[in-house]
């Protein structure tokens, strides 16, 4: 889940919903969409993510990522996310506050205008 439209490289925006969390909050989905991210000098691709512009942060479920085909490892206080193929998507430290926090450099998706003018000639005529 995220709430930077900027990091979706594609976004269904008739994806509509609500999400619930722990503490009884509950935020509106505006679409779903895939982030792109480089990690470990590798892009991978998170699919059916939601966006969420009223969160501050983002948040990868566990659940959903199980729900996809991806693998959780924890041992002691590591966390591992491997992919469907059973690649690295991520490896985390658990903090003291109990979650598993990661940095991602999300690629972001620049949109390029290109704008053709038709010049005109003007001649004499004899």
């Amino acid at each position: 889940m995220s709430g930077n439209r900027m990091f979706f490289h594609e976004l269904d925006i008739t994806i509509m919903g609500r999400v619930r969390f722990g503490d009884d909050s509950r935020f509106d989905i505006m679409g779903k969409g895939s982030i792109t991210f480089v990690i470990y000098g590798e892009k991978k691709v998170l699919r059916d993510v939601y966006y969420i512009p009223a969160l501050r942060s983002n948040i990868i479920s566990l659940g959903q990522a199980t729900e996809v085909g991806c693998k959780v490892n924890l041992k002691g206080d590591t966390l591992k996310l491997l992919d469907r193929h059973g690649q690295l998507m991520v490896k985390s430290t658990r903090a003291k506050n109990r979650l598993y926090k990661v940095t991602l450099q999300v690629e972001l998706i620049e949109c390029m205008q290109l704008r053709l003018e038709k010049k005109l000639q003007y001649g004499t005529h004899a």
